[in-house]
Order: structure tokens, then sequence, then C-alpha cells
């Protein structure tokens, strides 16, 4: 399948890690790990798409393919200068963007306003970057509020680096996991770092500039570190976890 042409929205604003400072450490060996590298925050109205109600599942998936479109970017210039070439990344032509709403609609075959669940990332990440994805599932937000759970992530943000996606049923707004922040002694003081698609600053970010939009996104809380109480317990829950390549990982340590 050929690539996307063109340029990424300019409301998208690229965001770095660690993304925020760590929330502080209110207990013994408390441990902070988040996504690495850069990735694009795209949100309702980033374009000239309003999108308000039904689009927060595509702003998350565009936000994952920014990712992984700018870290294969990343390693093909630092695979370039290295004494040994590490394997290449699997090439896209003429990806220069992400997917825009109609396109993710015309390659699911869905239209109008037709949500996407966590479950639909798996096609984009596989069409577009060749890029497997690990699921894991919660029957309930209060699964998610665990030693386990975090441990889960924390894994997945040492091996793979990768932003994860997170929705459910009663709790259907999707959203991205950048990070997570662990008291191994009370998940009163754990925290997971949120990237969440729903703010609206009018289209193409109110005309806003980078500055403008990323601070609007931390102080109205849409990027920021949250308690778990974020998980409802009404709601279940699924995990997308973007997974690299094991040649691949050597680039994550």
């Amino acid at each position: 399948m050929a690539g996307l042409e063109g340029e990424c929205p300019p409301a998208a604003i690229r965001l770095s890690s660690p993304f925020l400072p760590a929330p502080p450490s209110q207990g013994k060996d408390c441990r902070t790990v988040t996504a690495t590298g850069d990735l694009l925050y795209y949100y309702y109205g980033c374009d000239d798409t309003d999108d308000r109600g039904f689009g927060c599942g595509y702003r998350t998936i565009s936000s994952i393919c920014s990712w992984l479109r700018l870290r294969r970017s990343s390693i093909h210039q630092l695979t370039a200068a290295a004494v040994v070439e590490a394997p290449a990344l699997p090439v896209v032509p003429d990806m220069k963007r992400e997917p825009s709403i109609k396109e993710l609609q015309a390659l699911l075959g869905v239209s109008g306003t037709h949500w996407l669940s966590t479950l639909d990332a798996v096609v984009p990440l596989d069409t577009y970057y060749q890029t497997d994805c690990k699921y894991a599932s919660f029957a309930s937000g209060a699964d998610l509020q665990t030693h386990a759970s975090l441990a889960t992530l924390e894994t997945h943000f040492r091996m793979h680096g990768s932003p994860v996606m997170v929705g459910g049923n009663v709790d259907a707004s999707a959203r991205a996991l950048l990070g997570v922040h662990v008291d191994p002694h009370n998940l009163a003081n754990c925290r997971v770092l949120v990237l969440d698609p729903h703010m609206y600053l009018g289209l193409h970010g109110g005309r806003l500039t980078a500055d403008e939009i990323y601070d609007a996104a931390v102080s109205h809380g849409y990027l920021a570190w949250r308690p778990l109480s974020l998980f409802d317990s009404r709601s279940f829950y699924n995990l997308a976890m973007p997974q690299l390549p094991r040649q691949q990982q050597q680039h994550m340590k």
C-alpha cells in the first residue's frame, strides 16, 4: 500500500520524553518509567475536522502512529552513523504524516461518526508500520488499580518504549498512556501518565502556537499524571501495546 503524502496538521504538537516531570516520590523505592522518544499530540479539532464525541480513538491511534514514524526516522539516523548497522526498519513509501480520520475510516470500512475501539488499532499499525500489538484485557477498572497491572505497563515501557492505547465500555474514552509512576508500598501514590485527546480549542487548534497548545493541555489535565482511580470499576478495559521486533529492542536500552 502506498504511504500517505503531505505534512502533519500544524496544530498536532510534538512532545518529547519524559513529557512531564515525574510526580514527587512519596515513599521509599518509587520508580518512574515512560515511553521514549517523541510523538505528536493529536486531539479534537487539531485539523479541519470537528470530531468531538467520536474522534478520541482516531486521535489516539494517530498519536501512536506518529511515535512509530518519528522513531523510524531516528533509528535510520542512528544506524546510518553506527559501526555495525542494525536491521533496517520496514519502510512505508512517502509516509510523511499520520493517517487522517477519513483515511482511517476508509482503511477500516467505517464512516460518519463511527468510533474506534482499542482493538481497531492493530489494523493501521500493521498496515502502515508492520507493527504488531499485544493486547491485555481487564474485566474491571479495579483490576487496573493493582501492582500487577502496573508491572505489565512498566515492563512494556522498558522493553518497547511505545505509547499504550487504553479504552473500555462504560468508560469508552480512548486515551494514550505514556508512563507509570510506581510506589511498591502504596497504591495510593501510584500514577499513570495520560495523554487525553478530548481537548478542543477550535479547528486547527484555535490557531494557537505550539507552546499555547501545550500549556492548555497541561493546565486542563489532558497531559497529566493521574491516580489509578482514573479507571472506572464499572468498566472493562483493553490495552493495546505496540511491540518492537527483538532486533529493535536494543535501541531502547
